[in-house]
C-alpha cells in the first residue's frame, strides 16, 4: 500500500477472466507522460520598457502530452500572450494563470489534441518594471529534462548593467565585462538548478 508521501503514477489495471472458451484480457497502460522542455526568453530592454519574448518546445518522450505547467521565476506579468508557434496548427491550446503562487508566475498550458510530436509555445508580453529588472526564467518541474537560454538586447543608446547568478555565460570575456551596449548576451541554465540574471539601465 503506498504511503501518503509516495507520488502514484497513474496506470490501467490488467487482469485476464476467462469465460468457457472466451477470455477477456486487460493490458497494463502507464499513461505518464514524458517529455523534454527547450525554452528561450528573449529580453529587449528600452528605455520606458522592457519587452519578454518565451519559447517553449515541448519534446514528447512516452505518450501523448495533453498539458504543462512551468513557472516564470522573479516575473510579475499577468497579461502574457500565449500561442502556438506554427499558426498554422489544427491543434489548440488554452492558458491559465494560476493564482497564488508565490516566486513568480505559474502557468498551465493545456493542448486541445494530445501533443505525439515536438510542438513550439510563444508568449510575448511588456514590462514596465523599475530598475533593477529581474529576467524571468522558465523552470518547467514535470519535465524529465529542461533547460532554457536567455537573449538580452538594448535598444540603441541603453547601456545596461547585468548581474547574472547562477547561470552560465556562453561569451564568459563579454559577460565578465558586465556592461552592454547594443550587444546581445547569451546565457544558458538548467532549470533544476538556482539562478537568476538582473538587468539595471545606466545612466548617460
Amino acid at each position: 500500500v503506498p504511503t501518503a508521501d509516495e507520488e502514484l503514477s497513474p496506470v490501467v489495471l490488467s487482469y485476464r477472466v476467462n469465460h468457457g472458451l472466451d477470455v477477456t484480457e486487460f493490458r497494463i497502460q502507464d499513461l505518464e507522460s514524458r517529455y523534454t522542455i527547450q525554452s528561450e526568453t528573449e529580453v529587449l530592454v528600452e528605455s520606458s520598457v522592457i519587452r519578454e519574448r518565451f519559447s517553449i518546445s515541448v519534446l514528447p518522450e512516452s505518450n501523448p502530452v495533453e498539458r504543462i505547467e512551468f513557472q516564470l521565476s522573479g516575473t510579475t506579468a499577468t497579461d502574457i500572450q500565449w500561442q502556438l508557434a506554427d499558426t498554422a496548427s489544427v491543434n489548440q491550446i488554452s492558458a491559465k494563470l494560476i493564482p497564488g503562487v508565490v516566486g513568480g508566475g505559474r502557468w498551465e498550458i493545456v493542448f486541445r489534441e494530445p501533443v505525439t510530436e515536438p510542438m513550439t509555445i510563444h508568449g510575448t508580453a511588456e514590462n514596465r518594471s523599475d530598475d533593477p529588472y529581474t529576467v524571468p526564467l522558465v523552470r518547467v518541474p514535470d519535465a524529465s529534462e529542461d533547460s532554457g537560454r536567455v537573449v538580452i538586447s538594448a535598444q540603441q543608446g541603453v547601456r545596461l548593467e547585468l548581474d547574472p547568478i547562477g547561470v552560465i555565460s556562453e561569451y564568459p570575456e563579454i559577460s565578465s565585462q558586465r556592461e552592454y551596449s547594443q550587444e546581445k548576451a547569451f546565457f544558458r541554465y538548467q532549470a533544476n538548478q538556482p539562478g537568476s540574471i538582473r538587468i539595471k539601465r545606466l545612466d548617460d
